[in-house]
């Protein structure tokens, strides 16, 4: 598909027509609170029984796991990955995948909206990796795991932030940025899980496998699916997927004061996470490694000379850490310490006192420490 100016401007104002329909009914039929407690119930609750859910509810958590397959050979490989490598790969997330979201002009007002300033993006970053976890951990993405399920409560959640924002009437939505959470949105976000998050381990001296990050493309497409992101947008190829993220990023980067903001926020949230003020630095030096210089300029990224210098060593030495051949190198694994240091800061900050606290499964965890 050609991702010229106008289907691109086409695009922007479609959003996902099933879990639309879905909200629409749940508002025709309800109050907003009714449906604001509902939904607030399926994202803190692994599943709710059938009969406490409406009908329409009920038809779409069954029809929308068409092409929720993977094959198990693939989501296997995919898993042993993310079993090798899940804190090198929840950094990225946090620390490469969010910014470059950031980086869309015209979508961060959605964020900023829906998630203001600091706590929205710890709630951001913790449902985030959650989302990974559930889907990568043993079985995440098998019949009965709870990876799609997750996909499909963040698909109905999206409907719901379009449908609250362009029917706002104290802060009427902005025509201009096309719709919230539309489909190039989508698409490029779903980029950023599964292009941006190989790329953010190679620039970490992780060499990963051919088989290993085609599996971990083949997640996303099912993944995609699940989410509502349209087919024109869902390239088996690997190598066509990551040239469409390449021209989504080219088309869709551009500066404004909400990436700046949200980048801000992120940084403090990071700082805050890690104890003392000695290593206040490293947060902007790890994104600045991620990012490269233009996307930090047009972020607003703070300097951090002395810690870029000190990451730039660590990364240096880190490769053989991942190289089983190898004993892995003190600078290796102070890069898995640092790492595992986020997660425990994710599993103390938890979501709040009505949401399942953050979780890893056992066996993910103790290969982690191990390693």
């Amino acid at each position: 598909m050609a991702l010229d100016t106008d289907t691109l401007e086409a695009l922007r104002t479609l959003g996902d027509e099933r879990a639309d329909a879905v909200v629409a009914d749940l508002f025709e039929h309800h109050t907003l609170g009714a449906v604001n407690a509902l939904l607030h119930r399926l994202v803190a609750a692994d599943d709710l029984p059938p009969e406490a859910l409406p009908a329409s509810v009920r038809d779409y958590f069954e029809d929308t796991l068409a092409g929720a397959v993977v094959a198990p050979v693939l989501r296997e490989t995919a898993e042993a990955l993310f079993a090798a490598c899940g804190p090198e790969v929840l950094l990225g997330l946090g620390a490469y995948s969010l910014p470059m979201c950031y980086a869309v002009g015209r979508a961060a007002p959605v964020l900023v909206r829906t998630a203001r300033l600091v706590e929205g993006t710890r709630r951001r970053v913790f449902e985030t990796t959650q989302f990974v976890v559930d889907c990568f951990g043993p079985g995440g993405l098998g019949p009965h795991g709870r990876g799609f399920r997750s996909a499909q409560k963040v698909r109905l959640m999206h409907a719901a932030v379009r449908r609250l924002l362009v029917s706002d009437p104290i802060e009427p939505w902005d025509s201009a940025l096309g719709l919230p959470i539309n489909q190039v949105d989508m698409a490029y976000t779903l980029h950023t899980f599964d292009g941006v998050v190989l790329d953010g381990l190679s620039r970490l001296g992780i060499d990963v496998p051919a088989e290993s990050a085609d599996a971990w493309h083949a997640c996303w497409l099912a993944l995609g699916r699940v989410l509502g992101v349209e087919e024109r947008f869902l390239h088996v190829d690997r190598a066509a997927a990551d040239a469409q993220g390449a021209a989504l990023a080219a088309a869709l980067h551009s500066p404004s004061e909400a990436g700046m903001e949200l980048t801000a926020a992120l940084v403090q949230m990071f700082q805050e996470m890690i104890p003392g003020e000695a290593f206040d630095g490293l947060t902007p030096a790890i994104l600045r490694h991620y990012l490269g210089p233009d996307l930090v300029a047009m972020l607003g990224v703070p300097e951090g000379r002395r810690m870029n210098r000190l990451w730039r060593v660590v990364l240096g030495e880190a490769r053989p850490m991942f190289d089983t051949a190898d004993e892995p190198t003190a600078t290796g694994k102070l890069l898995r310490r640092f790492n595992l240091a986020f997660i425990d800061a994710l599993v103390l900050m938890g979501r709040g006192a009505r949401r399942t606290p953050f979780a890893v499964p056992d066996t993910l965890a103790d290969g982690w420490r191990a390693g």
